[in-house]
């Protein structure tokens, strides 16, 4: 009986850090030598149940352009260039490489550079007029490049 009690808190605190680490959201990609950090609107952290999905209202975004701003990254409709308020799960990170901004996921990829253009962003509208974007098994996005004449 004596050993049952210490074995038995060990095996909780194991498994509660287990579901904290495997749960906790994806750390930001590192800057690599010579990128700058450029802004980008971002969701705070949130942890999650591990095994669990955490899933979003979604409702599709028109195509977007990836673009520039002094020392941060927005977005307009590529067929009307009006500026689109998006908001990015933590983890997403931007950066100026070579004079050319760039949308990197946690791992690491390059998802858009400045003047590509996105389809299939998914996600919800929030009452301030934002659009909380949301990656899930559902979300496919499309990057058409630049063309040539972009930086």
């Amino acid at each position: 009986m004596r050993l049952a009690v210490p074995v038995g808190v060990t095996v909780v605190a194991l498994f509660s850090v287990g579901a904290y680490l495997l749960g906790r959201p994806p750390d930001p990609a590192p800057l690599p030598e010579g990128a700058v950090r450029l802004s980008l609107r971002a969701m705070p952290p949130e942890w999650s149940l591990p095994g669990f999905p955490k899933g979003c209202p979604l409702a599709g975004l028109v195509p977007l352009r990836l673009m520039r701003g002094d020392e941060s990254i927005y977005f307009e409709a590529a067929d009307s260039a009006e500026q689109v308020p998006v908001v990015f799960p933590f983890g997403l990170t931007a950066r100026l490489v070579a004079d050319r901004a760039e949308l990197v996921s946690p791992a690491g990829a390059v998802i858009a550079r400045e003047g590509d253009v996105v389809s299939g962003f998914m996600g919800s509208s929030a009452d301030n007029g934002d659009f909380i974007l949301c990656f899930d098994a559902a979300a496919d996005l499309h990057v058409t490049p630049a063309s040539t004449g972009v930086p």
